[in-house]
């Protein structure tokens, strides 16, 4: 289900409103592992993905952040740094303001404690998505699912056809579902060639959920 973030925007505007404002550039690093972040971001637009590496020196893409949501959230509550880069998908504005501010606005305003409680939980069933997706044994219902997943909770829907809004890379969709982007690059040829998929300006339309959704069955 998309995640409504409308509730979300009055106490957050609130809360980063005066925070400084930065313009990243696509592919910029944000925060890195070893190097304690700046503060608590905010995403007023653009899409932020954070992921690590795995043995294999491959990425793996932990979960993407959409406008209207924060980050880091682990270190932001409890202080504590992980091995998690975290870079703009796209060319971004944020709003970053202080560890200590954020604490003190929980403290004195509980009532909105509640609603980034939700967002928090919003990202919680994003990754345990994640962990449903590579559940799926063949290559094809891995990016299947994702792109199910990216739609039900980025799309913009126009018309019958669904566009998913990140301009999301071959390579992306490869560390998201641990696979090789020739694999990946393989299978998306595959549902384009068969009609379920487009492209548009670099993103990825759905032609049809419900016959995507069939694919799964």
């Amino acid at each position: 289900m998309k995640y409504n973030i409308s509730m979300l925007q009055k106490p957050l505007t609130k809360l980063f409103g005066q925070g400084r404002l930065l313009e990243i550039s696509k592919g910029e690093v944000i925060i890195q592992p070893g190097k304690k972040p700046d503060g608590v971001y905010y995403i007023e637009e653009g899409y932020i993905k954070s992921y690590g590496y795995i043995s294999s020196g491959s990425t793996n893409i932990f979960l993407i952040r959409q406008p209207g949501e924060m980050f880091p959230l682990m270190w932001a509550f409890k202080g504590e740094q992980t091995d998690v880069y975290y870079s703009s998908m796209t060319n971004a504005k944020l709003r970053i303001i202080s560890k200590s501010e954020f604490s003190d606005y929980l403290k004195n305003n509980p009532k909105d404690n509640e609603l980034i409680i939700d967002n928090i939980l919003t990202l919680y069933k994003r990754r345990v998505t994640k962990v449903e997706i590579l559940e799926h044994r063949l290559a094809l219902h891995r990016i299947v699912a994702l792109l199910i997943h990216l739609e039900e909770d980025f799309g913009e829907r126009k018309l019958l056809q669904r566009l998913i809004p990140i301009p999301i890379r071959h390579q992306d969709i490869a560390d998201s579902t641990n696979m090789s982007r020739e694999t990946a690059s393989r299978e998306l040829a595959k549902l384009q060639k068969d009609g379920h998929i487009f492209y548009q300006d670099g993103r990825i339309g759905i032609k049809s959920l419900k016959k995507l959704k069939a694919l799964l069955d």
